[in-house]
């Protein structure tokens, strides 16, 4: 994807050029390797202006807040004034829930509300420490910090539940083979087993006649 871009050099000299990259944090991670900072950045296609007041149609999980947290510190890090990052997240963003979110922040930026503000109005998706931590960060003018913080804090608790998850889905995988394998054996194997002892005429003891009654019964 081609972004094209308005930058200013340490001298103050505006310059304007494209770039090829995947997503609009590469641009900005070029950008700042060449000592530009960022003025404007543009994807090729530009949010329709139905879409731009899309409400919510899915969740927003741990990994698009470590997505939002991450790109808002390095564009803050790279001199990206706070709306200027809002909108170049609009654009590369395609999650409708996330789209919808930033453009809800960039209105309330717009309107000279706080940062924070509009994730007060989504409980459900940001915690009261979130919350309290960009609010902390815009106090102090430190966002860039704040951002960072939580993105590395976002990641460690994305990490931990890939691990639980992975350690709860062995032991069920596991007693799932487990169960399977005990029904064939009492469906099928037990019941000729069973026949075996009554065709000789032997007499199972009284454990072995009741596990061969189960076997019968399901077989």
């Amino acid at each position: 994807m081609r972004f094209h871009y308005i930058a200013s050099q340490s001298n103050g000299r505006i310059i304007e050029g494209d770039h090829e990259a995947e997503s609009a944090a590469e641009v900005l991670g070029f950008l700042a390797s060449q000592g530009l900072k960022p003025i404007s950045l543009k994807a090729p296609k530009e949010l329709s202006k139905t879409s731009r007041f899309k409400i919510f149609s899915q969740t927003i999980n741990v990994e698009d807040k470590v997505f939002l947290t991450k790109y808002l510190a390095l564009m803050l890090r790279v001199g990206t004034d706070l709306l200027r990052a809002v909108d170049i997240l609009i654009a590369d963003f395609e999650k409708p829930a996330l789209k919808a979110l930033l453009m809800e922040i960039r209105t309330s930026l717009e309107k000279g509300q706080p940062f924070h503000s509009v994730f007060v109005r989504y409980p459900k998706f940001f915690s009261s420490v979130f919350i309290n931590m960009i609010k902390a960060g815009e106090t102090s003018g430190n966002l860039e910090l704040v951002f960072n913080q939580l993105s590395v804090a976002l990641q460690k608790e994305q990490d931990l539940r890939r691990q639980i998850k992975a350690a709860v889905t062995y032991p069920i995988i596991l007693l799932s083979a487990s169960a399977a394998i005990l029904f064939l054996l009492v469906s099928f194997a037990l019941p000729k087993i069973a026949n075996i002892f009554t065709s000789g005429g032997f007499q199972p003891p009284l454990f072995s006649k009741i596990v061969f009654a189960i076997g019968l019964f399901m077989g």
